[in-house]
């Protein structure tokens, strides 16, 4: 006998209290299933950790996001290749959109200046600007002068 499907047995509902319940039906809508809730969720806390989200809109692109993702894994599963694709499409839209980029990922480490802030920051901390050795006239606007 297969084990049984955690969607029939309501084992992911009945795991949830009546305010997680209502906390995410207000959050994602009702139309969704609670174990759609918890998917959406989980990506949601996986985006908010990748990338920094600070403004209302960007929350609400993330929300979308979020929707748009699990919609076009749920057709994948039932096998509608052409909806999966409109809805990845829709998915990259989105993430453009909102500017969900790999510069804005916050576990992004690089060893460049990505901004004035950053190389000011570093000028501060390693004893301001540095000393370069200045011999004599360098290009011909030095030799002009």
């Amino acid at each position: 006998m297969p084990p049984p499907d955690p969607i029939e047995d309501n084992s992911i509902e009945d795991s949830l209290t009546d305010d997680e319940k209502l906390t995410l039906r207000i959050k994602w809508g009702k139309t969704y299933k609670p174990d759609e809730w918890v998917q959406l969720e989980k990506l949601y806390n996986e985006m908010m950790e990748s990338y920094d989200i600070q403004s209302a809109g960007h929350i609400d692109t993330l929300k979308m996001i979020c929707k748009t993702s699990l919609k076009a894994n749920q057709l994948l599963d039932i096998g509608d290749v052409d909806g999966a694709q409109k809805m990845v499409k829709m998915y990259d839209m989105l993430m453009k959109s909102g500017k969900f980029t790999a510069a804005q990922n916050k576990t992004e480490s690089g060893n460049a200046v990505d901004s004035i802030s950053e190389l000011v920051a570093l000028c501060e901390k390693d004893g301001f600007f540095p000393r370069y050795y200045v011999d004599g006239p360098q290009d011909k606007v030095d030799r002009t002068l």
